[in-house]
């Protein structure tokens, strides 16, 4: 019963297939100062969006600012699929997805910050 309880609950309909969702947070420069995840793929992305936390600590925006947010979002995004953590089927325990999903940001975040010039501290 408890197998069942686990298939149900990270099981999108949408996708036909088991989903984990990771919300992450950058700043401008694109280092990623927050990670959001290890949530069943069947809710809404705004319902994770809204669970985060960060909702809260952002005012309302213009559509033209959250636009040009959204280019640094997907720039990071970008950084974290050549590690084929979000891009690929995880293949390990559920459990050890938050683990390796932060240390592949903090890789994610060493690199941006080399080719920024600037120094890990």
């Amino acid at each position: 019963m408890c197998h069942q309880f686990w298939v149900k609950k990270y099981y999108s309909g949408k996708k036909k297939r088991h989903t984990v969702k990771t919300q992450i947070t950058a700043n401008q420069q694109g280092l990623i100062f927050d990670v959001f995840g290890g949530i069943e793929g069947k809710r809404h992305d705004f319902q994770v969006f809204q669970d985060s936390g960060v909702a809260k600590d952002i005012p309302k925006l213009v559509n033209k600012l959250i636009n040009r947010s959204r280019v640094i979002g997907e720039h990071v995004l970008s950084r974290l699929k050549k590690f084929r953590i979000i891009k690929e089927i995880f293949r390990n325990r559920l459990n050890k997805y938050y683990g390796i999903f932060n240390r592949i940001a903090g890789i994610v975040n060493l690199r941006t910050l080399n080719r920024s010039g600037l120094e890990w501290s």
